[in-house]
């Protein structure tokens, strides 16, 4: 499990009530939060979150091969910034789980659903 603070970045424009409602099964627009978004507040990139209520680490997979270790938000949500990645960004999700299981989703571009 990642022993780094969360990334502020990835904290960024988030409103706790909707987290709980994400992470209650409730939200009724998840990928308001989940997916890839453009990010420019000092840094340009792409902010990355995603939610597995089982894993205890995340990763993206971007499909240049580089890996980005997704912090640990709040619950079973994670998130990180790519500084200098551009939307459409292409990458694989990939969640750990105790006991060293993993679990990775296809490669495929996402756009920004904000």
């Amino acid at each position: 499990m990642s022993t780094r603070d969360a990334s502020p970045a990835a904290l960024a424009g988030l409103d706790m009530g909707e987290v709980r409602r994400l992470l209650a099964g409730d939200h009724d627009d998840p990928h308001h939060i989940l997916g890839a978004h453009p990010y420019s507040a000092g840094v340009s990139g792409v902010l990355v979150r995603a939610m597995h209520p089982d894993a205890v680490r995340a990763e993206a997979l971007l499909a240049d091969g580089k890996r980005v270790e997704l912090d640990r938000l709040v619950g079973g949500l994670f998130g990180a910034l790519i500084p200098g990645a551009k939307l459409p960004l292409r990458y694989r999700l990939r969640f750990h789980f105790g006991g060293g299981a993993t679990w990775a989703l296809p490669l495929i571009p996402i756009q920004a659903l904000t």
